[in-house]
């Protein structure tokens, strides 16, 4: 390989990254948000994820009843 194709292939991957940069910028909540849960759903179809957020929930319900009560007083 020479040089000047080892500049090539890395200018191009530079050049792919900022598209990607870009297009992570101009995704909406609701497409990060897809994403993600296809994230932890392929970690819990592989069996990588040890726990499921249902099991939180109580932790979460308790943690906005009490920011609610903080805000009101």
């Amino acid at each position: 390989m020479r040089k000047s194709h080892i500049e090539l292939y890395k200018r191009r991957w530079l050049a792919l990254h900022e598209i990607e940069i870009e297009e992570t910028r101009a995704a909406t909540y609701a497409e990060r948000w897809g994403k993600l849960n296809a994230i932890y759903g392929l970690g819990l179809g592989l069996g990588l994820v040890s726990h499921r957020f249902e099991d939180e929930l109580p932790v979460h319900l308790r943690w906005a009843e009490l920011k609610r009560a903080f805000e009101n007083s």
